[in-house]
């Protein structure tokens, strides 16, 4: 009902100026309405990794927020199951893809209606990995969030975009922020080129994966490198000279010791800041294999000593270099005989040091 509710915008002509009024409810009015309820009822979720007092209280707040035994959690869990129907059937039909926003010059509709939709990302993201409500609802959460990164957005849009995705990057649950990585990189193959426009947006999507790569769970960091290896597949970069800016950087973080030599760190200060940051510099390293599958650029050969020199480092860097340099095996032997050719004697021979079962690359 809700989604035929706001499919026609009906106007009659009334007055001596002839203006038209609508008669039907404007979608965006209704979605502020909606949105500022759902904002203020999981208010208490969306808190940021840094808040560690609320973080300490956040078991006991999900069960009561959600608990369909009481009044208000049944009226919530009831509310966030409708906009999470209503929204994948907006946006699966385009119903309000091309509805007015208020916002136009003519008032015959301008698409704004899209980029309110996208505004509920951080609720249903919230929804989707929370285990104190049901499986059903996390999926209905889960196919919401697929639609709205689906869409094809408007260059004004774009800033709205990345600051919904930032605050998902910022939440306390891992579960989460690993959302705020899935959705970039679905957001970018659809938006590719309405992201190149301008180069301040491709590095914003850049530096959100970037920031996720550094993130303390494991998952997060290689759900991230996976978003990042399809960005380096795509050709997303603004420039050459952005990429290798990349691949020092992830150098730089991969060789960082764990302290100044004048300083004593205590093993579990080395295994928890310092190692997850040169983890996150040999993830981003570790990407570029992944999305040269059966391609030599110039730039691999290079990165695949890097990593081969570091399969003796501690885990999990270890467990991602070899699996990284055995992948890179996998896919380029059958074509080992033309892309040798970009590696020098010594470095052949010392690839063929490191890799177990080397005798395709002799």
């Amino acid at each position: 009902m809700l989604s035929n509710a706001f499919h026609y915008r009906v106007g009659i002509r009334k007055g001596v100026g002839g203006n038209n009024t609508a008669l039907a409810p404007l979608a965006v009015d209704f979605i502020e309405r909606v949105q500022g309820k759902l904002k203020e009822a999981l208010s208490s979720l969306a808190v940021n990794r840094d808040q560690e007092q609320q973080l300490q209280q956040m078991a006991t707040i999900k069960s009561d927020l959600f608990d369909t035994d009481s009044p208000s959690g049944q009226e919530l869990v009831h509310l966030l199951d409708t906009v999470c129907h209503w929204l994948s059937d907006c946006l699966k039909s385009k119903s309000l893809v091309n509805c007015e926003d208020g916002n136009g010059s003519d008032g015959n509709g301008t698409g704004g209606a899209l980029a309110h939709f996208a505004s509920f990302l951080p609720q249903l993201a919230l929804i989707q990995t929370s285990t104190a409500l049901n499986e059903t609802l996390q999926r209905h959460a889960r196919n919401a969030i697929s639609y709205i990164a689906v869409q094809v957005y408007r260059p004004e849009d774009v800033p709205a975009l990345l600051a919904y995705i930032r605050q998902v990057a910022a939440n306390w649950n891992w579960h989460t922020r690993a959302v705020a990585s899935t959705f970039s990189h679905t957001l970018v193959f659809n938006n590719r080129f309405i992201l190149g426009q301008r180069p301040q947006w491709v590095e914003a999507m850049v530096d959100i994966v970037l920031g996720l790569l550094q993130d303390e769970v494991i998952e997060v960091r290689e759900s991230a490198r996976q978003t990042l290896r399809d960005y380096i597949k795509w050709d997303f970069f603004n420039d050459h000279g952005q990429r290798d800016r990349l691949i020092e950087q992830c150098k730089a973080k991969a060789m960082r010791p764990p302290a100044s030599s004048s300083l004593t760190l205590s093993k579990e200060v080395e295994s928890t800041e310092s190692l997850i940051l040169r983890h996150s510099g040999i993830l981003g390293l570790v990407a570029f294999i992944y999305a040269y599958q059966t391609e030599m650029p110039d730039l691999l050969p290079d990165i695949v000593l890097f990593l081969a020199r570091r399969v003796g480092d501690a885990q999990p860097i270890q467990k991602t270099v070899t699996t990284a340099l055995r992948f890179f095996r996998k896919t380029h032997e059958p074509y080992w005989l033309e892309h040798k050719r970009k590696f020098s004697e010594q470095q052949l021979a010392e690839l063929a040091n490191v890799l177990v079962s080397s005798s395709c690359f002799a």
